[in-house]
C-alpha cells in the first residue's frame, strides 16, 4: 500500500521546539466538507481564505493527501491510524439511530497522548458512535467535548433531523445536553470554546491537544441545508449564485475562526511550540449534493464517490519549529497516516516501541527501495527554537497569486467522452493520476497489465479487511422518547 509508513518522511519535517514544554502543543483544525478548489491556495478566486492561505505559504502543503470519501471513515482513520477496513467503518457514515461506533478495541491519538500527559479537548463534531456513552469522546481519551455527536446538525439551533424524519436536539458539553446555544452560529460558539480552552491551559506544565472538528462546510438540515450570519454573506458581493454565497460565508467564518485561534495561541505564549494541522475529511459535495454548494474544480467526483474530487483535498502542517518553510509536499500522505506522523513528532521512537503501533502498520507491506531525506537536513537541531515568528492572520486580505501558481493542477485538453469513458461497473478503470489528476484518459484497455497488478494487490488487501459493522436503525433511539434530544440510548440510564 504506496501510503503506508509515510509519517517517516514527516520525520524530517517536525522537530520539537526545547521552548517551554518539551512535547509540542497539537492543533488539529478539521474542516467538513470542504472541496478542493474551496481555499484559495488552490487557486479559487470567488473565495479568499485569507488565514488558511497564510498556513499554507508559511508552512507544508500536503498537495497529493488523501482521505476517505465520507466523514465517519476518514474521522475514524485520523484517530485510529486505521484504514477503514480494518475498523469495519468503511460502508457509509454512521447514522443517528444507528447503534454502531468506532469499535472501542481501537486506541485513539488522545489516548496516546494521554502518554505524554497532554490535555485533550475537541470542539465540534464527533460522528464515530453515541449509541452507548463508552464510544462518545470523554470515553475516548478526550478530557472535554462541545459540539455534537452525529453527521448534520443546524448551526443555529443545534439540532439533527434524521433520514427517517426523527428530530431532536444534538448539542452536548460532554454528555451534558447543551440548551444554552440555541441562536448562536455553531461557528461562533465553537471558537469561544477554543478561546476558553487555551486561555484556562496551564501552558508552561503541560502540553494541549485541540481538535477542532468544525461543523463548516457541511450541510444542515434538508430544511435550511446552509447557513451563515449576514455580514459573512455579504462578504462576497462577487458571487451572484445564491446557495454559492452563503456556502462562501460558511467558509469565511471557520477561515475567521481559525485566524483568531492562532491569534489567542500566540498571545498566550503557545504558539512557538505547536504543531497545526489542517485538511478536510472528505471532497466537497459540489452542484446541490447533499444541499450543499461546495467546489472540486478542476478534479473529477464529489463526496462520497473515489474520483479524485471524492478523497483528494486541502492538507497542509505547519509549525514554528519547521526549518523547510513556503514548501509543497508532493509525496503521497493518507488520513490514517497522521497519528503515526503526530507521535513520531513528539517521540521518535514511540512507534517501534508499541505493539498497538506496530500492529496498525503490520497491515501493510513497505514499499521496496524507498529511501528518506536526511532529518537532519529538514528541521531545527535537538534545543532550538525559530523565535522570530510573529502572527496577526485575522481579516488578512492578501493575494494569493504566487499560491495559485504553486499549486496547480494541470488537466490538460479534456476529450469529448471523458464523462463516458469509464463505466466500473462493467470493468475496471485505470488513470494515470500524476500526469492525469483530473482523469480524462481511461488506460485500462492500454495497460491491462498494470490493470491486472493492482487488481490483484486490492484482491491481497481486501483478504486483510473486516466485514462492514453496520447496523438496522433501532426504533428506540428516537428523539420523541427523549424529551426530543439525540441520547447514548442504549445506556440503562435512558
Amino acid at each position: 500500500m504506496f501510503f503506508a509508513l509515510v509519517w517517516l518522511f514527516f520525520l524530517i519535517i517536525l522537530r520539537i521546539s526545547a521552548n517551554h514544554t518539551n512535547k509540542p502543543n497539537i492543533i488539529i483544525f478539521l474542516a467538513d466538507d470542504l472541496g478542493w478548489d474551496d481555499v484559495s491556495f488552490h487557486g479559487s478566486k470567488q473565495i479568499r481564505t485569507p488565514n488558511i492561505d497564510r498556513l499554507a505559504r508559511e508552512g507544508v502543503v500536503l498537495n497529493n493527501y488523501y482521505t476517505g470519501p465520507l466523514c465517519t471513515p476518514s474521522r475514524g482513520s485520523l484517530l485510529s491510524g486505521y484504514h477503514p477496513i480494518h475498523s469495519g467503518t468503511q460502508h457509509w457514515v454512521i447514522l443517528p439511530q444507528e447503534p454502531r461506533g468506532l469499535p472501542l478495541n481501537f486506541t485513539l491519538l488522545p489516548e496516546y497522548l494521554r502518554d505524554y500527559d497532554y490535555a485533550n479537548h475537541i470542539v465540534g463534531k464527533w460522528h464515530l458512535g453515541s449509541h452507548r456513552r463508552y464510544y462518545t469522546p470523554t470515553y475516548r481519551g478526550f478530557d472535554s467535548h462541545v459540539g455534537y455527536f452525529n453527521g448534520g446538525n443546524d448551526y443555529y439551533d443545534h439540532t439533527t433531523l434524521s433520514s427517517s424524519l426523527a428530530w431532536g436536539i444534538d448539542f452536548r458539553r460532554n454528555l451534558n445536553l447543551n440548551t444554552n446555544a440555541s441562536g448562536i452560529y455553531s461557528t461562533h460558539y465553537y471558537t469561544d470554546e477554543a478561546l476558553k480552552i487555551i486561555e484556562n491551559h496551564p501552558k508552561h506544565n503541560q502540553p494541549l491537544f485541540l481538535y477542532m472538528a468544525y461543523q463548516s462546510v457541511h450541510t444542515g438540515n434538508t430544511y435550511s441545508p446552509l447557513q451563515a450570519p449576514k455580514e459573512y454573506i455579504d462578504r462576497f458581493p462577487n458571487i451572484n449564485h445564491r446557495k454559492r454565497k452563503i456556502f462562501a460565508g460558511m467558509l469565511s467564518a471557520m477561515d475567521d475562526s481559525i485566524g483568531i485561534i492562532m491569534e489567542s495561541l500566540q498571545h498566550h505564549d503557545m504558539l512557538q511550540n505547536s504543531i497545526i494541522c489542517f485538511m478536510s475529511d472528505n471532497g466537497g459535495p459540489a452542484n446541490g449534493f447533499m444541499g450543499n454548494f461546495a467546489s472540486n474544480w478542476p478534479l473529477r467526483g464529489v463526496k462520497d464517490t473515489l474520483w479524485e474530487g471524492g478523497v483528494r483535498v486541502p492538507a497542509l502542517i505547519w509549525s514554528p519549529v519547521l526549518k523547510k518553510k513556503s514548501y509543497v509536499f508532493q509525496g503521497l500522505f493518507h488520513v490514517s497516516d497522521w497519528l503515526p506522523t503526530l507521535l513520531t513528532a513528539i517521540d521518535r521512537n514511540k512507534v517501534s516501541r508499541d505493539d498497538r503501533l506496530r500492529n496498525i502498520y503490520g497491515k501493510w507491506k513497505l514499499v521496496q527501495g524507498l529511501k528518506y531525506p536526511d532529518w537532519r537536513d529538514w528541521y531545527f537541531p535537538p534545543g532550538s527554537s525559530n523565535s522570530d515568528i510573529s502572527v496577526n492572520l485575522v481579516a488578512q486580505e492578501t493575494s494569493s497569486d504566487h499560491l495559485q501558481r504553486s499549486f496547480p493542477v494541470q488537466c490538460g485538453t479534456k476529450p469529448q467522452d471523458a464523462d463516458t469513458n469509464c463505466k466500473s461497473e462493467e470493468s475496471l478503470c485505470l488513470y494515470d493520476i500524476e500526469n492525469d489528476p483530473c482523469e480524462y484518459h481511461n488506460l485500462a484497455g492500454v495497460h491491462q497489465d498494470v490493470v491486472n497488478q493492482l487488481w490483484n494487490r486490492i484482491l491481497e488487501l481486501n483478504r486483510t479487511a473486516i466485514p462492514p459493522m453496520n447496523k438496522p436503525l433501532d426504533p428506540a433511539s428516537d428523539p420523541k422518547y427523549h424529551n426530543y434530544a439525540w441520547t447514548c440510548w442504549l445506556d440503562p440510564k435512558y
